[in-house]
């Protein structure tokens, strides 16, 4: 029994259609992971790094006028 390109066309919807209701959830997990990384550990390495920073450029300027 041969299939015809309809069969072929009816088959490569549905395929479509699972793959994308599975892929959907796992892209919004992906993201939610990705912002979290972000928040965990990119965001508190700034702050640290602006942190140092800001303290030794007043601990020059203590220096200077004391």
């Amino acid at each position: 029994m041969a299939l015809t390109n309809g069969d072929l066309l009816a088959i490569s919807n549905l395929l479509d259609k699972k793959l994308d209701a599975r892929l959907t959830p796992m892209e919004e997990r992906l993201k939610r992971i990705e912002v979290d990384l972000l928040e965990n550990n990119v965001i508190p390495r700034l702050n640290t790094d602006i942190l140092k920073a800001v303290v030794a450029e007043h601990s020059e300027k203590l220096r200077k006028i004391s």
